[in-house]
């Protein structure tokens, strides 16, 4: 069988998803070709299939612009985004003229998707799916979480729900993913398929040799227990809860707060930097606002005593089986996907979402305890190198694709 993946990202946790799913596939027997950004980080690594780093983009953990006061610094910084969006809408079409082409010409027999980024990529969708090619998408997303809802959201919605229409196949993680999609969009359950999210393991085979100095880095002693969260920084992920219930928790003495990734442009990191000042806590909760390497990313996971993921919303997160690669515990939300990710009790506990005492709770609990915080991380490897190995989702892949196409929507 011949499968090509489509994944634009060429940083972060799409691309680290779809470089091991294409490894996986082709280790099953498939033949697999990766179309995805020319900046690709992992386009050194030999997976066993074709990677055709052809898109041209950018990267997603670019900068902001700079802010400017004054009413003529804000005309100018206004301009400057409109003229950086129009470039990169022109150079998103472009990509996906390269897509269609490379599809139409080569014809394999599944081009699959993932995350559908833009509502106007229901047109590019549609017109592959007229071309008599059969299309499949791991949605990993499809609610807006970032950015509130404009005046044009119910054409967004009607546009998305053609996107979604052109699949045969909608590969999503959880029976409670499968049935908010639904609530969502008219898609046809027979389309429909669970697959597991696949664990985090490329993050121990990429990780540096050589450990680097992360405790000076942020001044935290051996011995020094750690609440650590990780991944990107944006509204939906619950941060102020989290150093609300941080600064609420019993903890030992010598305990720090370390909150590590690249901020979303929604998001309001001089807000989070006020809320810690002013609750006391500038030299217990660090904050360290960057695009993490891969190859540092188990050396910053490995400091950890408790992996904490305070969402308020969610699908499902690949920073979780993150945690579980390098055995740590985790306590997350019960949202989305992330129970069925973490066994409360098990790999790590599992606490209602905006409730600031019961996170509290769970960090005390595991604070307290690092010796059943080691046995719950334990636990979570042993579940991810099994329940969630890569060879399960490829298997579970490659049998939606024997099937018979859907009929058209």
């Amino acid at each position: 069988m011949r499968i090509m993946v489509v994944e634009p990202r060429g940083q972060g946790g799409m691309a680290h998803y779809a470089y091991q799913l294409c490894e996986a596939l082709a280790e099953a027997g498939a033949e697999v070709e990766l179309v995805t950004s020319t900046e690709f980080e992992l386009a050194d690594l030999d997976g066993g299939f074709r990677v055709s780093p052809v898109l041209e983009l950018w990267s997603p953990t670019s900068g902001q612009p700079v802010g400017r006061s004054g009413r003529v610094g804000r005309a100018v910084l206004r301009a400057r985004k409109l003229v950086r969006r129009a470039g990169r809408a022109a150079r998103y079409v472009a990509a996906w003229i390269k897509v269609v082409r490379l599809a139409t010409a080569s014809r394999p027999d599944v081009v699959q998707f993932g995350k559908v980024e833009f509502p106007f990529e229901a047109l590019f969708l549609q017109y592959l799916r007229a071309r008599g090619l059969r299309l499949a998408d791991i949605c990993h997303e499809w609610e807006r979480r970032e950015s509130r809802a404009g005046l044009l959201a119910p054409v967004e919605h009607q546009l998305m729900t053609r996107a979604f229409t052109a699949f045969h196949t909608i590969f999503l993680h959880s029976a409670e993913n499968v049935s908010a999609f639904r609530d969502a969009f008219p898609v046809s359950r027979d389309r429909l398929r669970i697959v597991p999210h696949g664990n985090e393991f490329i993050f121990r085979a990429l990780r540096q040799a050589e450990r680097p100095d992360l405790r000076d880095r942020y001044g935290i002693a051996d011995g020094e227990p750690v609440v650590l969260f990780f991944g990107n920084l944006t509204p939906s992920k619950g941060l102020p809860e989290l150093v609300a219930a941080y600064d609420r928790a019993e903890r030992p003495p010598g305990t720090r707060l370390l909150v590590v990734g690249f901020p979303h442009k929604e998001f309001d990191l001089d807000g989070l930097r006020r809320e810690i000042g002013a609750r006391g806590l500038d030299e217990e909760v660090i904050v360290d606002a960057r695009y993490v390497p891969i190859e540092e990313v188990g050396w910053l996971v490995d400091l950890a005593t408790v992996v904490a993921f305070p969402y308020r919303t969610a699908t499902a997160s690949g920073a979780v089986q993150v945690a579980a690669a390098f055995s740590r515990a985790a306590v997350v939300t019960d949202v989305g996907g992330l129970p069925d990710m973490v066994a409360d009790g098990l790999t790590g506990l599992v606490v209602p979402p905006n409730d600031e005492a019961a996170l509290a709770g769970a960090l005390g609990e595991l604070l307290s305890a690092p010796e059943r915080a080691r046995q719950l991380g334990a636990n979570a490897y042993e579940r991810a190198a099994t329940e969630y190995s890569w060879g399960r989702v490829a298997e579970a892949v490659l049998d939606a694709y024997g099937g018979r196409p859907a009929p058209p929507a």
